[in-house]
């Protein structure tokens, strides 16, 4: 019996391995942020930002310094297998933060890029996918104050949860899902410089939409209302809703609380998205004086569903239009409809959309006077 505890023993001993120590990873680096662009003759230029460690010689205590590097190919996987020759050390990405595509990287296409990232051994699919719109150059040396890596920076950026409309910032396994569902059609965060405002920062600028894996399309910040409503993922947020007494003076509303009931519903020959939006809101401001009565209550409600239901019908419309599914219109009809074909359904789907919007009290406040 001794002989099989000590077998047992000398075998765990062989298969179990130890976290890193400070030489191993003094002798690595680690890609934080993955920035892709595309030149004007085709060919990749990758970026890397990378933290190095190592041990200062000064006070004999670890440190980190950023590191970037770029490389160019014909194709994706010849620029990134290049960094290689270069680097001093191995590379290891199992703590990069996001990837990044350039406008024009993503007019080319993602899907070479995204199969060989998903097949990569060392590549994780949590990093978070995203378009930048400028110079690459640009977001690269942004002096950020807030963290020093902007692949950190950025990570922190889309994973804290917002009190503002938004789409769902997708990680690279979403992506992955996304694509196998309906007829790929995805939205992915956009994001720009920030300049001119005390210091230069880094911004979310509405989404990049894609259809088959190439950029197509731009959602602005103002179509994030329509698009968190009709995908049901609004949490927090504001809108702003015409004064009941003037075209020209708003009243912006707190939303508390919202849900979205979609179904949808095959009659001879035609499709129909019915959504039924419920969302509650408390008044955040107004550029006039208040007095909330039920009159008021009712005109400020009925001027907010009204704004809710033409933002979305005009968003609908317009990518009905275009033919591009970014509401995943095809898989809802799938999921319920499984033995009819449509090819794209979007395109012959009619919106049909219910807001009941409930204004609820701000507190103990119930005028709003000068």
């Amino acid at each position: 019996m001794k002989k099989v505890y000590v077998i047992l023993l000398l075998t765990a001993g062989l298969l179990l391995k130890g976290c890193y120590n400070y030489n191993d990873i003094n002798r690595m680096l680690f890609p934080t942020a993955l920035l892709i662009d595309v030149d004007d003759e085709g060919n990749y230029i990758v970026s890397l930002e990378i933290f190095h460690a190592y041990r200062s010689n000064q006070d004999n205590t670890e440190q980190g310094q950023r590191i970037l590097y770029q490389r160019q190919g014909r194709t994706f996987l010849d620029a990134i297998s290049d960094f290689e020759l270069i680097g001093a050390h191995p590379f290891n990405y199992t703590q990069n933060k996001v990837i990044i595509f350039t406008e024009k990287a993503a007019e080319v296409g993602l899907e070479g890029v995204i199969d060989y990232l998903h097949r990569h051994q060392e590549f994780l699919l949590r990093p978070y996918v995203m378009v930048y719109y400028g110079e690459p150059e640009k977001l690269l040396n942004v002096p950020l104050k807030q963290n020093e890596y902007l692949g950190l920076y950025l990570f922190d950026l889309l994973d804290r949860p917002l009190s503002r409309l938004t789409i769902e910032h997708r990680k690279l396994y979403e992506l992955l899902n996304n694509r196998r569902m309906g007829i790929n059609a995805a939205l992915l965060t956009a994001i720009k410089m920030d300049e001119g405002h005390l210091e230069d920062k880094v911004r979310k600028d509405g989404a990049a939409v894609f259809h088959n894996d190439k950029l197509v399309g731009k959602l602005d910040v103002e179509d994030m209302v329509a698009i968190a409503f009709m995908n049901d993922k609004v949490r927090r947020g504001y809108i702003d809703v015409p004064y009941p007494e003037s075209t020209e003076k708003f009243i912006s509303l707190e939303i508390v609380k919202s849900n979205t009931i979609t179904d949808i519903l095959y009659e001879e020959g035609k499709v129909y998205l019915r959504q039924t939006i419920n969302v509650k809101t408390v008044i955040a401001g107004s550029e006039e004086p208040l007095i909330l009565d039920e009159a008021m209550v009712k005109a400020i409600q009925g001027n907010g569903e009204v704004v809710i239901q033409e933002k979305c019908h005009r968003l609908f419309n317009a990518y009905k239009k275009k033919g591009i599914d970014i509401f995943q219109v095809q898989e809802i009809f799938k999921r319920k409809y499984p033995r009819i074909d449509i090819d794209n359904v979007i395109e012959v789907a009619e919106l049909e959309i219910q807001v009941n919007h409930h204004l609820q009290g701000s507190t103990n406040i119930l005028d709003f006077k000068r």
